[in-house]
């Protein structure tokens, strides 16, 4: 969540030589250990065994589904509900689930 952007009074009107003070805005991501941007964790909300597809709960209550491909590249066998899970995304696909516990395989 940003602030809101406050308009200046004009003794307050900042120049090229002093600008406004730059706020820091840290986004709290709970996990384990840092999550790289290209990752995103979550709790698997559904899976078909027979075609290997499923979808997972984002922790903001989204969510993504994945296909066989990406199952299939996490190395895994079966996924239950309720499990956490990783998965990497690329190009806006997920490319790889796998558990929480687990790093990418390679």
């Amino acid at each position: 969540m940003q602030p809101e952007p406050m308009s200046p009074s004009p003794s307050q009107t900042p120049t090229p030589a002093r600008g406004w003070p730059v706020l820091k805005v840290v986004v709290h991501r709970p996990s384990l250990w840092p999550v790289p941007p290209n990752e995103l964790q979550g709790t698997l909300s559904s899976f078909d065994a027979a075609t290997r597809c499923g979808s997972v709960l984002l922790d903001d209550g989204s969510a993504v589904r994945f296909d066989g491909a990406a199952f299939a590249a996490g190395g895994l066998r079966l996924l239950r509900p309720g499990q956490r899970v990783r998965m990497e995304i690329l190009d806006g696909q997920v490319v790889l689930i796998t558990i929480l516990t687990l790093r990418s395989p390679g």
